[in-house]
């Protein structure tokens, strides 16, 4: 009873356009004690961003606007109204090793209101799991139906730890946009490769290295980009769902 008054409250209040509901995912917080875990805590959100997109029925922010909000010293409710959101995701990771704690809350932005909370404890190398069910989760609190991917994190597949992290850095030095970053990036992308032949999203993140540099100018397009296009279709035969 309790879940579906909220989602009636929720429903009522939060509509962009019909069917449409619109939230922000605030970068999660690194509270591992160690800075140079950053880039953990900017996968993991990243990765949870995607994962929500890809449901017909929330508008979600896009990372470049949240990433803004790092370390935000407004309220929530002045963060809704300048992303345009009614709700807002936020929480922290905890990494220790190979283990992960993610904790999660939603928050009605105009009224500074906790809605929903919850917390995981996981491997890393059931991190893709991890972030189909926070995702699904959300979306289900939110709309109150599954979307479409979430019949399958229940049989995500494991991750090669050591080519996840070297993934997540590759996407990491890739944001920083300066020529260095983007060779460490490749080195990165192609060590998760390496690590884990079969990981579609090392090739993804390879492909989107070189659409990146292409796109710059930093080396020969025409060459660039056809890599890049072999790399797509590379993670695409390991996982059509990419």
């Amino acid at each position: 009873l309790g879940a579906f008054t909220l989602r009636s409250r929720v429903f009522a209040t939060y509509p962009v356009t019909a069917g449409t509901y619109s939230i922000a995912v605030l970068p999660l917080q690194n509270l591992s004690g160690d800075p140079s875990q950053d880039y953990f805590a900017d996968g993991m959100t990243d990765a949870l961003i995607t994962n929500l997109a890809q449901s017909n029925t929330l508008r979600v922010i896009s990372s470049t606007s949240s990433m803004r909000y790092r370390d935000p010293h407004k309220a929530l409710p002045d963060i809704g109204r300048e992303l345009n959101v009614g709700l807002i995701l936020e929480g922290s990771v905890i990494r220790s090793g190979n283990h992960i704690r993610v904790s999660a809350q939603l928050v009605d932005a105009e009224n500074d209101r906790h809605l929903w909370a919850r917390q995981y404890d996981r491997d890393l190398q059931d991190v893709l799991q991890l972030q189909s069910e926070l995702a699904s989760a959300v979306a289900l609190e939110v709309t109150g139906k599954l979307t479409s991917w979430a019949s399958r994190s229940t049989t995500a597949r494991k991750v090669n730890p050591q080519a996840y992290e070297a993934y997540l850095k590759g996407e990491y030095f890739l944001d920083k946009w300066s020529a260095e970053r983007f060779e460490k990036a490749k080195g990165y992308f192609q060590q998760s490769i390496d690590f884990d032949p079969s990981f579609a999203d090392a090739y993804a993140g390879l492909a989107e290295y070189y659409g990146v540099v292409a796109f710059m100018g930093v080396v020969p397009p025409r060459d660039a980009w056809l890599t890049s296009e072999d790399l797509l279709n590379k993670a695409l035969e390991i996982d059509n769902t990419s």
